[in-house]
């Protein structure tokens, strides 16, 4: 604890942390290279990066607070990437965001880039209350799953939503066999 509420002190640091790797949480993919500028202010954390990697997706903006003063201490997330769709689902199958996502994600076969808009509240003493919302923006991917008998949809424009348990994709739109097609997609 660096800070007594009651008391009348203040702590405050600046700096940064260049060409950084950071282990965001056990078992999740690592930042990396990153260039970070931190700021603790009494007990509020925070870091900033607007480069770097993660799961081989190009960081556009990374931010992460955590209040160091709460007995049930929380990290909060808020991150863009950009990259491949195919390293990302395996970084996600191969991470505790699996649990929640595998329903769609195993066996899934993807190829394109995609942006993914992602926060995070990571309870640090409680890992397995781990809360998500992602918007993950298609772009001319080609994406298919024999498991769940998903055909190859060529060309795949739209927005993927995924909360735990929770994911959809609608106003979405595509091609199969060379058919143009909308899709909407709600699994809970």
């Amino acid at each position: 604890k660096l800070f007594d509420k009651n008391a009348n002190s203040n702590i405050q640091i600046t700096g940064s942390y260049n060409n950084a790797n950071i282990e965001y949480a056990t078992s999740y993919p690592e930042i990396e290279k990153a260039n970070i500028s931190f700021s603790l202010d009494s007990n509020i954390l925070k870091l900033f990066a607007k480069d770097g990697t993660v799961a081989d997706q190009n960081i556009s903006s990374l931010e992460v607070m955590s209040d160091l003063s709460e007995v049930d201490l929380m990290i909060n997330t808020h991150w863009v990437t950009s990259g491949g769709t195919n390293s990302l689902i395996q970084a996600i199958n191969n991470s505790p965001l699996y649990e929640d996502t595998q329903e769609f994600t195993n066996q899934l076969i993807t190829n394109g880039n995609a942006i993914l808009d992602l926060k995070i509240n990571f309870p640090i003493t409680n890992p397995d209350q781990i809360n998500f919302e992602a918007k993950y923006k298609l772009n001319n991917v080609v994406i298919q799953n024999p498991r769940i008998g998903l055909p190859q949809i060529n060309n795949l424009n739209g927005i993927l939503n995924i909360k735990p348990s929770f994911y959809e994709l609608k106003n979405a739109s595509g091609s199969v066999f060379e058919m143009p097609i909308s899709i909407d997609v709600l699994n809970e």
